[in-house]
């Protein structure tokens, strides 16, 4: 391929910048206010806007170690209810099964109680029934020797004397309730 002569004088001249259309003082005017722009930039907007995203990158952090220190602990204090609430259900079952013991010793003392207590006023009812046939054997005892006096004074036909006639009688009815007993 063939160059074309003007080209080729022209690119001597202006260099190969030239060839592309640059101008090297235009690219050194455009490279400096390009690092201007890129130093305002940096210094006013990049550094503040990186600062921000990383602080806000530290709250989410933050935020996500709290949110799973909250969950283990949320874990933890489950588990820790769910052992209260075992030892309180089996206390509650122990404390169930030691009143119902208790209830029963009660009513077994109870019955026993009972039991004495029967036995007790059946022992006092005996005692006062043998207490009242000894008085009324007694009161029977006295009217019976008072009509065996009378009914031998009329059978012999005299009176006997209040001494003779009480030993009489006395003799005959401790023979007649020696006889009934």
């Amino acid at each position: 391929m063939a160059v074309d002569p003007q080209i080729a004088q022209e690119v001597v001249k202006t260099g190969i910048a030239g060839t592309f259309g640059l101008d090297l003082k235009i690219f050194i005017a455009q490279l400096v206010n390009f690092t201007i722009v890129l130093f305002v930039l940096k210094k006013f907007i990049f550094t503040p806007l990186v600062k921000i995203l990383e602080a806000r990158q530290a709250a989410v952090d933050k935020g996500m170690t709290q949110a799973a220190e909250a969950e283990r602990r949320l874990a933890e204090i489950t588990v820790e209810r769910e052992k209260a609430m075992q030892d309180a259900r089996r206390d509650a079952s122990e404390l169930i099964r030691a009143a119902q013991t208790d209830a029963v010793r009660l009513v077994d003392r109870m019955k026993e109680q009972a039991k004495v207590d029967v036995e007790s006023v059946v022992k006092q009812g005996k005692e006062r029934l043998r207490i009242e046939q000894d008085s009324l054997r007694r009161e029977i005892a006295e009217d019976v020797s008072t009509l065996i006096v009378e009914a031998a004074g009329k059978v012999l036909g005299q009176s006997l004397d209040d001494k003779k006639g009480q030993k009489i009688a006395d003799a005959a009815v401790a023979e007649w309730v020696t006889s009934r007993t």
